[in-house]
Formats: structure tokens, C-alpha cells, sequence
């Protein structure tokens, strides 16, 4: 008899259990209903994404295009797309080109924003991405033009580099010898860059004399060491330029090393944040750059407006929310024109 009442007992109790879990789900059921139903009176919508667009760069876990996939992913998110980052975790090429096959191969972007590491032979990789109505789209370093329908560049890639040389001569004067490490030998308008900074350097300060030009591969530790080897080798060098935020912060780090503050300085492009280190010890006056943040996201923007009809054919100002200066400077080029230079006076008014 005492074993039936304590069989009853934990029925009973297994029952209530039972019972306040179901009360429970009724609850979270009617709230989530009394939720929606008062969307639905206010006019306010669930979020929802018109699509995604995959943001690629040739490595992952370098500042600059971290910055970069932040801005691209801002933009997105602000126009109604779901951006997603992709990339190998170092410098490589070949995977970046995997990247772009994978993507194209799962069918689920509606769009590709990719940095070039190589411009050639990423082509046919983008080329099978417009055939599947995937819309491409360059931005930092731009690929041969049969591979994107645009690219969303800041100003002409070719000159963007003189910038660089006036800031060596505010940096050290319009003479003495110096050297240019730059990230990559396998992109043409990289390369095109270099040359057309030796070639404006040559004919504006002749006095000035390039000694060497290395390529970093985009790794700051060979970007370093490059750095160290140059300083050895060159003992009158007064300037290391550079064409790549790795190489920046890896020759500011061997100028302090090997102490030639004060005699040697790094100059070229990064961002505020990285730059103060150099500022401080003296490796850098300046760092001519723009927010890559920014530049990503007026990729992803140009890419919204592709995948929703929009062309780009009349050559000129055109209207684009948030880029007052953009242009279509040729067919498939647009710049936004927004150039910044960093110091020590002034960095702290920025933030990225």
C-alpha cells in the first residue's frame, strides 16, 4: 500500500511537470505571437537580407583588409546584404583563386568583392563567376578587365604612388638615396605603380637616387627583414618607401632597431591606429593613406547597385550616397577621391 501512494505520488508529480512546461511553451508561444502581431501593427519589419556578397582579399588577418571586410560588412548591412568574409590566412594566390571557384561552385553569393592579388591569373576564376550571373567587383588592387564588371578604385592606381614620393621629400628632403619595398611582383597595376613612382621621382627630383626595389610578398616578417638587410647593406639610405601597410610597420620596427632614428624614415601608406608607433618613435613624420574601411564599403556598394540593375555608362560625376566626389572615370572604373595623410599632429582625430 505505501509503494502504490508513492506511485501515485510521482505520477502526480511528473504530471505537474508536465504541465508547467507546457504552460511554459504556451507562454513563450503566445509572447512571440503578441511580438509579432505588434510588428505587425507599428509597421516594423524582421530583419531580412536581399541577398549575399562575399567580400575576398588574398589574406586574412593582415590589419589592413581586416579594417576593410569591417567596412565592407558596415555597408552591406546598412543597404539590406549579408556580407561574409573569405580569404586564406596568408598571402597566397592559388588560394585565393580556390576561394573565388568555391564560391562560385556553391551558387549562394550574388556577388564578389575582391582585392587582386595576381591580375592575371585570378581571371578565369572571375570570369566563371559573371558567366554564373555573379556580379565582380575590384577594389584595392584591380585584376585585367575581362575579369569584373567594375572596378571601385579610390583615384588612378598608376599615380597613387607620387603621393608617396612628395611625402619622402616633406619627409627627407629632395635628395639622397632610398629604396622601395612594395607587396607583390605578380600584380600589373602594382607594378605599373612602382614605375611610375621612379619615373616621377627621376624627372621632379633628380637628385634623389633609388638604390633597390624588394617585394614584401605582403609578410611583415620578410618586409622586416628586407628592411634590415637594406639598412646594412646602404649605409647612406635616408628613406625606405613603401607601397604596403606591412612593409610600413615592418621598416618603422628595423629603423628603431637598428637605431637610425633620425636618419633613416619610413614613409607610404597606413592607417592611423598602426602609424602611431612609428609617429612615436620617430621611424615616420607621415603615412599618406585613406580609410580602407571606407574604400571596401564603396566596393560593396558599387556591387548592391549591380545586382540590382543599376549601370555605370555616362562618364563623370555620379550619385552615389556617402561618396560626394565619386566619378565614372572610364567604362567599369569609378574612384571616390578620398585621400588622407596621418601625423603625428593630427592622429588622434581618427579612430581605425
Amino acid at each position: 500500500m505505501g509503494i502504490m501512494k508513492k506511485s501515485r505520488f510521482f505520477i502526480a508529480v511528473l504530471l505537474i511537470w508536465a504541465m508547467s512546461l507546457s504552460v511554459f511553451g504556451c507562454s513563450k508561444e503566445d509572447s512571440a505571437t503578441t511580438g509579432d502581431a505588434k510588428k505587425a501593427e507599428t509597421g516594423e519589419k524582421a530583419p531580412a537580407t536581399k541577398g549575399k556578397i562575399a567580400f575576398v582579399t588574398f589574406a586574412t588577418g593582415v590589419p589592413y583588409f581586416e579594417i576593410g571586410a569591417a567596412g565592407a560588412k558596415q555597408a552591406g548591412q546598412a543597404l539590406g546584404y549579408e556580407v561574409v568574409y573569405k580569404g586564406p590566412a596568408k598571402a597566397d594566390s592559388a588560394a585565393e583563386i580556390q576561394i573565388i571557384n568555391d564560391l562560385v561552385t556553391q551558387g549562394e553569393v550574388k556577388a564578389i568583392v575582391v582585392a587582386c592579388m595576381d591580375s592575371k591569373s585570378i581571371i578565369p576564376a572571375l570570369k566563371k563567376a559573371r558567366e554564373a550571373d555573379i556580379k565582380v567587383v575590384t577594389w584595392d588592387l584591380d585584376c585585367e578587365p575581362e575579369g569584373r564588371d567594375c572596378y571601385a578604385g579610390l583615384m588612378d592606381l598608376v599615380v597613387m604612388g607620387n603621393e608617396w614620393i612628395e611625402s619622402m621629400v616633406r619627409s627627407v628632403g629632395d635628395e639622397g638615396e632610398y629604396a622601395i619595398v612594395m607587396a607583390t611582383l605578380t600584380n600589373e597595376f602594382m607594378n605599373k605603380r612602382i614605375d611610375n613612382m621612379k619615373k616621377y621621382a627621376a624627372e621632379k627630383y633628380p637628385k634623389l637616387k633609388l638604390v633597390a626595389v624588394e617585394s614584401c610578398d605582403a609578410d611583415p616578417q620578410k618586409a622586416y627583414q628586407i628592411s634590415k638587410d637594406l639598412l646594412t647593406k646602404y649605409p647612406n639610405l635616408k628613406c625606405i618607401a613603401t607601397s604596403s601597410t606591412e612593409a610600413f610597420s615592418s621598416a618603422a620596427k628595423a629603423i628603431e632597431d637598428d637605431g637610425k632614428i633620425g636618419q633613416v624614415y619610413v614613409v607610404g601608406g597606413l592607417t592611423p591606429n598602426l602609424a602611431k608607433p612609428a609617429f612615436k618613435s620617430g621611424a615616420a613624420k607621415e603615412a599618406v593613406l585613406w580609410d580602407p574601411g571606407k574604400w571596401a564599403g564603396f566596393g560593396v556598394t558599387i556591387a548592391t547597385q549591380l545586382i540590382e540593375g543599376k549601370t555605370f555608362d555616362k562618364v563623370g560625376k555620379v550619385e552615389i550616397t556617402g561618396f560626394p566626389k565619386a566619378e565614372l572615370f572610364a567604362p567599369g572604373i569609378l574612384y571616390y577621391h578620398e585621400l588622407l595623410t596621418f601625423t603625428p599632429e593630427n592622429v588622434d582625430r581618427y579612430d581605425f
